[in-house]
């Protein structure tokens, strides 16, 4: 899995991993395996992922979708890394 990196605007110069959630559904369930799970089941597995890796998860619609909301909040939580879901 490829990240991306956003350079903290904190003094301490943190930089934060970003993951596109698609990305994670192929690397939590390779070879097409999310094709025969349940939306629960996918969500859930992203879900314990990011307890699991100190990730927030950050979903919201094109218009209103930011991904330096995603990182504040992210920071603000304690987060290393956002799981980010563009909905459209």
């Amino acid at each position: 899995m490829r990240p991306f990196y956003i350079k903290n605007s904190r003094p301490q110069n943190i930089t934060m991993d970003f993951i596109n959630i698609n990305t994670l559904i192929d690397e939590l369930f390779p070879n097409n395996a999310w094709h025969n799970i349940t939306y629960q089941e996918a969500f859930q597995a992203v879900q314990n992922w990011c307890v699991v890796n100190n990730a927030y998860y950050y979903a919201d619609d094109s218009e209103t979708f930011c991904i330096n909301t995603a990182k504040q909040l992210a920071q603000d939580a304690n987060n290393s890394k956002v799981v980010f879901d563009y909905l459209s």
